[in-house]
Parts: structure tokens; C-alpha cells; sequence
């Protein structure tokens, strides 16, 4: 991949070094006054990219395997591992060769032009939206367990949008933020752990039946799961390294961005190592008596314990959440004006109704619908692969193509990507390029229409067998 500058905007540069050209283009200026948008540290990085990976499926994953079995289970999920990797790298070198590119939607622009920017931005913010919503949800679940209260699901929802939007106001930097990523990775870890150690020390699993026979069904291949359960598992496996999409945003912040990829490798390399030596653990105990999410696997009192410590990792990612949606409409609107990085009004003004937007809308929507978390993997499935797999494929396409373009680049698909066929073959290494660009793509497209069916067969299944409840309703939706 190449490493020169998208200099498209050169003529508004003058005359300098790339790196200048580099430095000016970048969406958030090295400054000293106002917010320090440039602030992440490479450790800080590192925290973020494994904490917008490792609460998405460290809960979920183990359920995937007692779909698929445990051997294809762990091919799938380190098969994935890998690309998803991959990928993230691309995302890095993507950026430092287009400085511009702020989110997912700024690389749509330069793949696709205006429309693709307009689709992907959308996209991508009402990923995020969605996301907080599933995150507050899940709150609720930890404070009900925790208390043993049976305080409504919507008010738990209320409770937790003002806290979220009291929170993200103060935290509007990544800078801030890496501070509380490293509370919450080493939160989440404990609190997995605690569930994965207990489920060890149990002779049967908590949820089986009192004086019954047991049977965990721990099978090294499934027999007889339908094509619409193991489209969804596979679905699941991918929502949970779906982080991606804020790989652009943290980038972005960092002080140097050069050092991203130690930073990604760093980051992934926890999330993936505990994805599957926590998967392996559960199911390999529990077998089919995991519990989702699977802090619930190890029985109610370790349950309770579980959700108290990584209760600040909880709250984080609801955080989080808010904020890269709200972070990708404020740069759009500010952009390319002083109120940026400036405390102006009509920065706070932006920031705060931006954050009040995705929190609100995330909390209505969570509430209203009442398969909210079908519809959640519904979104993962069809937009989730678009940033993990299919753009990061079309990126590595446009950079071997982007050589021959002295502008810069090309925004019709169809000229970059046959310019970029000449240059498949002249090398093993560009061969290998295009190759895993390519299977990131086709896998992308098939996950997406697989795991679309799936996620929409079963949201049928259950509003045939009357599984599905009502609008605002006091118990959490399924």
C-alpha cells in the first residue's frame, strides 16, 4: 500500500515536506489551546481499540459455540480474528496516507464519492446509536441483578441516558477517555475471569436441573442446527470484533499516529487471546448450560460478583458508544471552522446536542422496540461487516490503484478498481494484497446476507411462538 498523501487539497496548502502537508490535512490540529483532540498516548490506543473490541462479544461468544460446536465454533472465530486484524492494520495505513479521513464515512467519500459518504456516515452513526442503547440495556440487566430490584427496564433506560450525558459532556476528548478505557479493559477482564475460574471450580453447571441427569452436550461439531442459527452464530462472532469503525476516530487523537499499528496489535491481541481462551473455557464447563450474556453462566451470587466489577466497564462502554456517534456528527458539522477546537458556544452547543441525540434516540429505540436486541444483530450484521471487512477490502484495492492517480485518487469504483487489477500480479506481495482483500469483501457479503436471514428468521420465529412483548415495557426486551 502506498504511503503518499491524498494532496487533492494541495492547493490550499502551499508549498512543504508531506509530513507538513500530513500535519495540515489531519482533521484535528496539534495545538495547545482549546480541547487536545491529538492527545491519545500509544498504550492509550491500545486500551481503547481492545475496550471498543472486548464488550461487544466477550459475553455473547460462548453461546456461538454451542451453535456450531466447538471445533468449527474456534475456526470461525479465529479465522475471523485474523481478517478482522488484518483489516484494522489496513485502517491505519489508510489513514496515515489520507490524513483527512476523520470516520468510516470520509473513506466512503474517497471510494465511492458524495453518496457513499452520505450512506456510510449514516451508517455508521446509527451503528453507534444502536450500540449505546444495547450497552444501557445491559446496564439495566447488571443493576437488576445487582439489586434485586424489579425497577422497570424503562426507567433503568431514563437512569442511565442522563447519567451517560452528564458523563460524555465532561469526556469529549479520547484523551480523557483513555484514562477510563484502562479502568475498563482491566474491569471487563475480572469480571470475565471471575465467571470462567468459577464455572471451573463447579462439578455441574449452575443452571442444570437439581437432581435430573446432566447432560452439558459439549459436541466438537453441532449436529443439526439450522442454517438460520448457525448464520446468526457466525453473525455474533463478527459483532463482536465490529470495533472498527472507531479504529478511524481513535487514530485520529492519537499524538503519533505512526505508532497505531503497536497499538492495534496490542489491543487485539488481548481481545482475541481472551475471546478464545474464555469461549473455549465456558462452553467446554457449561456446554449447553451457558448462559447469555455469560457472566450468568457461573450461577446468581457469582453473577452478582461478576457484574460489580465490571460494572465501570459497563458504564464505559455506554460512554463510549455516545460518543463516537456524537463525535462523528459534531466533526461534520464543525469541520474546517475555528469552533473545532475552540470553547466556543457553538462548540459545547454542538458537542452536547449531538451526545443528547444519539443517547436519546438510542434510549427511545431500546425502549420502543421490543426485540431490540434481534434488531441489534440485525444492524451488526448489515452494517457491522461493512466497517470490519467489506470497506477495509476496498481501501486495500484503492491504495494499490491510488499510485497511478498523481490528483490523488479517483472516486468511480469502476476506474480505480481496474487500475488496481494491473498491479494484482506484478508482485507476490501485491497477489497476496488483492487476495485478502478480496476474501475480506466476499466473507463480508456473505456474513451480510446470511446474517441478515438469521437474524430475521429468528426475530419471526419468536413473534410466532409470542416471545416478543410490547412497546416500553418493564421487562428488558428480548
Amino acid at each position: 500500500m502506498t504511503k503518499n498523501v491524498d494532496i487533492r487539497e494541495e492547493e490550499d496548502l502551499g508549498v512543504g515536506t508531506v509530513e507538513e502537508k500530513r500535519q495540515q490535512l489531519n482533521v484535528f490540529a496539534d495545538t495547545e489551546g482549546g480541547p487536545d483532540f491529538r492527545g491519545v498516548s500509544c498504550l492509550g490506543a491500545a486500551a481503547l481499540i481492545a475496550k471498543a473490541q472486548f464488550g461487544l462479544g466477550v459475553l455473547g461468544i460462548p453461546a456461538t459455540f454451542q451453535v456450531l460446536g466447538f471445533v468449527p465454533g474456534l475456526i470461525s472465530l479465529c479465522a475471523l480474528c485474523a481478517l478482522v486484524t488484518w483489516m484494522g492494520v489496513v485502517i491505519g495505513r489508510f489513514r496515515l496516507s489520507h490524513p483527512q479521513v476523520h470516520s468510516i464515512a470520509d473513506a466512503a467519500d474517497l471510494l465511492f464519492g458524495p453518496i457513499g459518504k452520505e450512506i456510510m456516515g449514516f451508517a455508521m452513526w446509527l451503528f453507534y446509536t444502536l450500540s449505546y442503547g444495547a450497552a444501557a440495556l445491559t446496564l439495566c440487566i447488571a443493576f437488576n441483578s445487582l439489586t434485586d430490584s424489579a425497577l422497570c427496564a424503562t426507567a433503568w433506560l431514563g437512569i442511565w441516558s442522563v447519567i451517560s450525558l452528564l458523563l460524555g459532556l465532561v469526556l469529549r476528548t479520547m484523551k480523557l477517555l483513555q484514562w477510563c478505557g484502562y479502568v475498563a479493559v482491566v474491569s471487563i477482564f475480572f469480571g470475565v475471569w471471575v465467571v470462567s475460574i468459577a464455572c471451573l471450580t463447579q462439578s455441574t453447571p449452575a443452571a442444570a436441573p437439581k437432581g435430573q441427569p446432566i447432560d452439558k452436550n459439549v459436541q466438537v461439531a453441532a449436529s443439526g442446527p439450522s442454517y438460520a442459527a448457525i448464520a446468526a452464530a457466525v453473525s455474533t462472532q463478527l459483532f463482536s470484533l465490529a470495533g472498527s469503525g472507531a479504529f478511524f476516530t481513535i487514530h485520529a487523537e492519537m499524538k503519533d499516529q505512526t505508532k497505531y499499528v503497536k497499538s492495534l496489535l496490542m489491543g487485539q491481541g488481548f481481545v482475541v487471546l481472551n475471546y478464545i481462551a474464555n469461549s473455549c473455557v465456558v462452553y467446554a464447563k457449561v456446554g449447553d448450560y451457558v448462559a447469555s450474556p455469560a457472566l450468568g453462566s457461573a450461577g446468581p451470587l457469582m453473577m452478582k460478583v461478576a457484574y460489580g466489577i465490571a460494572l465501570p466497564a459497563l458504564i464505559f462502554t455506554a460512554i463510549f458508544q455516545a460518543h463516537i456517534s456524537a463525535k462523528y456528527a459534531m466533526v461534520r458539522i464543525l469541520r474546517r471552522t475555528d469552533h473545532l477546537q475552540r470553547n466556543s458556544l457553538i462548540h459545547w452547543g454542538t458537542w452536547g446536542g449531538m451526545l443528547a441525540l444519539s443517547i436519546v434516540i438510542g434510549f427511545v429505540i431500546a425502549g420502543a422496540v421490543p426485540f431490540f436486541n434481534d434488531l441489534l444483530g440485525l444492524t451488526g450484521a448489515f452494517l457491522g461487516t461493512s466497517f470490519t471487512l467489506i470497506l477495509p477490502g476496498f481501501m486495500m484495492l484503492y491504495e494499490m490503484a491510488n499510485g497511478d492517480y498523481p490528483e490523488g485518487g479517483s472516486h468511480n469504483p469502476l476506474h480505480w478498481i481496474k487500475i488496481s487489477k494491473k498491479t494484482w500480479t506484478t508482485s507476490k506481495r501485491n497477489m497476496t494484497l488483492a487476495t485478502v482483500a478480496w476474501l475480506g469483501i466476499v466473507i463480508g457479503l456473505y456474513i451480510t446476507v446470511s446474517g441478515v436471514y438469521g437474524s430475521i428468521a429468528q426475530i419471526a420465529d419468536k413473534y410466532a411462538s409470542g416471545q416478543i412483548g410490547s412497546a416500553f415495557s418493564c421487562q428488558t426486551p428480548e
